[in-house]
């Protein structure tokens, strides 16, 4: 999954530089049209998805109503901590790319600093559970 996010990575941004005059009457119309035609890929290979079941063995543990769960100290810090992080990037990550564009950058440029941030989400994650399993020691 995360060497998915790692090639998605530089893919996306690469078919936004592809798509931007794809359609030479309105910008990035061919981008928004390689999104669509990727999401219903993504949406057929979907389709071959078998999970299976749960075992009776699975089904027959104990649970806890996800209510219960919810009013878990943890839950509420993890859940806080998700919701502004993903906020704050969102944030970010919108506004770079237009003030990259009102300081008269190209947009390859703006597209290879999406790219780069991606990798930098990803890709230590790649190394860092080991790092972690050698500083537990």
């Amino acid at each position: 999954m995360l060497a998915g996010g790692v090639i998605s990575g530089f893919l996306s941004p690469e078919s936004a530089k592809l798509g931007q005059n794809l359609v030479t009457s309105t910008p990035f119309v061919g981008a928004y049209q390689i999104l669509t035609a990727t999401t219903f890929a993504s949406i057929f290979v979907l389709l071959f998805l078998d999970i299976p079941p749960l075992t009776t063995a699975e089904r027959a543990g104990p649970r806890r109503p996800i209510s219960i769960i919810m009013m878990q100290p943890v839950f509420i810090v993890a859940a806080l901590a998700s919701m502004i992080s993903q906020g704050v990037m969102n944030f970010l990550m919108t506004a770079s790319p237009i003030a990259m564009a009102t300081c008269g950058l190209p947009f390859s440029d703006t597209a290879f600093v999406i790219e780069w941030h991606i990798f930098g989400m990803f890709a230590p994650v790649f190394f860092t559970g080991h790092l972690e399993k050698n500083l537990a020691k």
